[in-house]
């Protein structure tokens, strides 16, 4: 987490207490205000006409919410005692027209957000700064939880909040800390926005900080244009409130002149201006209301119009440190044979700077919860390692990390957070397979369509599309047939939804370890707001847990999971699949093959027939057969465990010869 020091372009100084401003006034929110109905538009239409507004209203997505869901600032009546100031005079001569989303060709704010019916706007406010701070100093897209703030760190949540209280809870210094001892930013993916006051669930990671924050402008009063523009240049965009009326809710386009200076409710933040639009120029306003409110998510309104800038403050990161990323180029092993080591390869390279040491690289690991040991990894080349587990008994469980040290901040390891946090390595024995489908005949699924699903859904068949617009142009096995969504050439992906894919009743009863395993095709290219959802019940079907939720996969991607990490184990158990498109403006396509449910057996599985011991018997038992009748030691060899009785098909207690008219006729019936 970065933890740097820059200096202070605006000129920081500690705040001063003046007796003679105590008794300016302190706006205050002002009144709730209803949701917006067609005839209250038509009625703002009709104001604009007469007092020559320079924008448009119109419906959009925040006139379906009233002013009080939308709006969330609550001001401390004693920020300005305790807050840090900046005066941020301007050091240069500023220009005409500055705007971050075209600073030299590049845009360096993170796409428009939408924080739907809570009073969360402190927090997006924030964010949409932090954000873009980052972006400018690590030319990294990143996207924070805005959740975290709102559900974990003893804040007003959708109630409403203050965005310099919030900033405390990003400092470096670790001051400030939410419910599990954590400080800095959360990644999106970690804890995804749910618009409401949804439990917190820390631990979490924090891989970004800010070095330090302060309030823009004098202690008492509104930071001047001058001011807010000079910190804008300096820091990047800038968290500040504004009066958010209904002219202001239902804007549609265009320069909003509406202005209404009576009190603050709403956290925005600004990203530029231009002082050759309006009578005396125009601050270009990041929202939080949808890429379908104003202009794309963003206003142009008139300098010092709604108290805009009131309470500004900027962030300041002064970007990450040097560090390296951990890569698995092999996959990360979920499992492992019983009885034998597992090695695995990680690939360490360096990022912003980073350099790892060679020869440094260490496993650490803890088998069935007990100490933890460190072991050397062996160098391949350079930044190349292999990593090596020891052999193991069945069920047992290895929990581990790796680290390298870096030429400059020491040893990193991954997790980051290790050994907080780590990766499970499970040892496993044979295969019972209870149910498995490749799909190439109905064997029970079933699929639900939300209201909202307009395309796309859930379909059996062999894959139609040719994979020219994100979908699977081949099955995984290749049997031929798999399950997919909107099985068809051209536009055929899914929209709205989600769609929902559900498993026939799987009975997991009989107090075995279960595994469900499967290959997934997920294609996204939003990468953001839609999943492919893997969830797992235990009451057929009335509650669920989640198993796994991802924005994208690369291809056919297989997948395992142990069952009972999730849920008890009954013998009403399904696993639905569940992909979505909502809002509808990406190409989204799923799919599923492959799917097997198996018990890992610790012993050897008896089935009759089954001579490559896979836990079912098929055409893929013939050459194993034929092995064993003409060379016995060699497929004694290669499958150690297969018992007599898998082979003996005439049940004579003896394999040999007499088995070959038995096995054939048990493929055949």
């Amino acid at each position: 987490m970065r933890r740097l020091t820059r200096r202070w372009s605006c000129g920081l100084r500690a705040p001063v207490l003046s007796l003679a401003v105590v008794s300016l006034a302190i706006w205050a929110t002002g009144p709730a205000v209803a949701q917006l109905t067609a005839e209250d538009i038509a009625a703002l239409q009709e104001q604009g006409r007469r007092e020559g507004w320079t924008f448009t209203v119109r419906e959009n997505p925040a006139t379906q919410y009233s002013l009080d869901q939308l709006c969330g600032v609550v001001e401390p009546p004693d920020w300005r005692l305790y807050g840090r100031f900046d005066p941020c005079e301007p050091d240069r001569n500023l220009p005409s027209v500055f705007d971050w989303r075209n600073y030299n060709g590049y845009n360096y704010c993170t796409p428009i957000k939408n924080q739907g019916g809570c009073g969360s706007c402190w927090a997006f406010g924030l964010v949409g700064a932090v954000e873009a701070r980052i972006k400018i100093e690590d030319l990294d897209t990143v996207d924070l939880s805005e959740q975290w703030l709102v559900s974990c760190c003893g804040l007003g949540g959708c109630s409403g909040e203050w965005p310099g209280n919030a900033a405390n809870f990003y400092l470096c210094s670790g001051q400030y800390k939410d419910y599990c001892g954590g400080y800095g930013a959360v990644l999106e993916e970690e804890f995804p926005y749910v618009a409401s006051d949804a439990p917190c669930g820390c631990p979490y990671t924090h891989p970004y900080c800010l070095d330090n924050w302060a309030y823009i402008g004098p202690q008492w009063g509104v930071p001047t244009v001058n001011q807010i523009k000079q910190a804008i240049m300096t820091y990047g965009p800038v968290t500040v409130c504004v009066n958010a009326t209904a002219a202001f809710q239902a804007y549609g386009g265009g320069i909003f002149n509406a202005c209404d200076n009576s009190s603050i409710n709403h956290a925005v933040a600004l990203v530029g201006w231009d002082d050759s639009q309006g009578p005396n120029g125009v601050w270009f306003l990041r929202n939080s209301w949808g890429a379908g409110w104003g202009e794309s998510g963003y206003m142009r309104i008139t300098y010092n119009c709604c108290l805009v800038g009131y309470g500004g403050l900027y962030v300041n990161y002064a970007g990450r440190p040097p560090t390296l990323v951990f890569s698995y180029p092999q996959g990360v092993p979920e499992d492992m044979p019983r009885n034998q080591p597992a090695s695995f390869q990680v690939q360490v390279t360096g990022r912003y700077g980073g350099t790892p040491v060679a020869n440094s690289g260490q496993l650490h690991y803890s088998l069935n919860g007990g100490s933890w040991v460190t072991a050397a990894m062996t160098q391949i080349s350079p930044g190349l390692y292999q990593a090596t587990l020891p052999a193991a008994a069945c069920l047992d469980q290895y929990r581990w990390y790796v680290s390298v040290a870096e030429a400059t901040v020491g040893r990193l390891y991954d997790p980051p957070d290790a050994p907080a946090s780590y990766r499970s390595t499970l040892v496993l024995g044979n295969e019972a397979v209870v149910f498995s489908d490749n799909f190439q005949v109905d064997r029970g699924w079933t699929v639900q369509n939300a209201p909202s699903l307009t395309g796309g859904a859930w379909e059996r068949g062999v894959p139609a599309g040719g994979g020219e617009r994100g979908d699977p142009p081949t099955d995984f096995d290749g049997s031929g047939a798999c399950f997919l969504t909107g099985n068809e050439a051209g536009d055929s992906d899914v929209d709205g939804g989600p769609t929902r894919l559900i498993s026939p009743l799987l009975d997991m009863s009989d107090g075995r370890f279960y595994r469900i395993k499967y290959a997934r095709w997920f294609y996204n290219d939003d990468r953001d707001e839609d999943r492919l959802t893997v969830e797992v019940s235990n009451n057929g079907g009335a509650t669920w847990q989640v198993v796994q939720s991802l924005a994208h996969a690369d291809g056919w991607v297989q997948h395992s999971f142990t069952v009972s990490d999730y849920v008890p184990l009954t013998s009403q158990m399904r696993v639905r699949f569940s992909a979505v498109d909502n809002p509808n403006n990406s190409i989204t396509e799923a799919g599923l093959d492959a799917f097997k449910l198996y018990a890992v057996v610790c012993g050897p599985v008896v089935l009759v027939g089954d001579l490559n011991c896979d836990g079912q018997v098929g055409f893929a038992d013939i050459n194993p057969f034929v092995l064993a009748v003409t060379n016995l030691a060699a497929y004694l060899n290669q499958y150690p465990d297969c018992p007599l009785e898998n082979r003996d098909i005439n049940g004579d207690g003896q394999f040999n010869f007499g088995d070959i008219n038995s096995f054939v006729a048990l493929l055949t019936q």
